[in-house]
């Protein structure tokens, strides 16, 4: 039961946030899924003679750190709203596919400051391909979270493993050619998601609130 607001969807949202027992198989692809397509940009971009930053960001040990404090900020932050508050109620209405959509909008219109900013990593990077990035990857967190049975902590895997890779390789960077083929590749990815689940997106059918 999807509950929208007061004490019920507080409790709702406490839930989603402490569901850690979910199916093995999604850790496991909130962990690598970010990985693999990090390092599937990588050699797409060496292969075709680019420049690969590897550790210029991010060194590795910076990166698994951040991935292990990066689970419990985007817990409690960013997951909190975006697949806590938001993913539940949205697909309820809307559907799982489109809801992945606006959500996907909405979290690349918030990120859309950190281009701007000279201190952060995303500086100067394309805006489009960025937002593509962003709305390609909230299908996949999608699909993660309603196979996880709406376990928000595997959504804040994926998003630690998402920044911590992305980091580390290069990907948000300097080197424009990375953001630009890591969305080409995770859009495709999240199109065969969608293609492979018909756009349910592993949703399982919920009784109206």
């Amino acid at each position: 039961m999807i509950t929208v607001c007061g004490r019920s969807g507080l409790r709702d949202l406490g839930s989603r946030l402490l569901r850690w027992r979910a199916p093995a198989w999604t850790y496991v692809v909130a962990l690598v899924v970010p990985l693999s397509i990090a390092v599937g940009t990588a050699a797409l971009v060496a292969s075709a003679g680019g420049t690969v930053p590897v550790g210029q960001l991010m060194s590795l040990p910076g990166a698994l750190a951040y991935l292990g404090f990066g689970i419990g900020l985007f817990l409690l932050t960013e997951e909190a709203g975006w697949r806590g508050a938001l993913l539940p109620r949205v697909q309820h209405g809307v559907g799982p596919a489109a809801a992945s959509l606006i959500i996907g909008v909405l979290w690349a219109v918030w990120h859309l400051p950190l281009v701007a900013n000279p201190a952060e990593h995303d500086r100067g990077l394309p805006v489009g391909p960025f937002l593509i990035l962003i709305v390609a990857t909230s299908v996949l967190v999608t699909g993660l979270v309603n196979a996880a049975g709406g376990s928000v902590v595997v959504a804040a895997v994926f998003h630690a493993s998402f920044d911590a890779c992305y980091s580390y390789v290069g990907v948000v960077g300097p080197e424009h050619t990375m953001v630009i083929v890591a969305a080409v590749v995770t859009t495709a990815a999240a199109a065969a998601l969608m293609l492979a689940t018909r756009g349910r997106l592993f949703l399982t059918d919920e009784p109206s609130p």
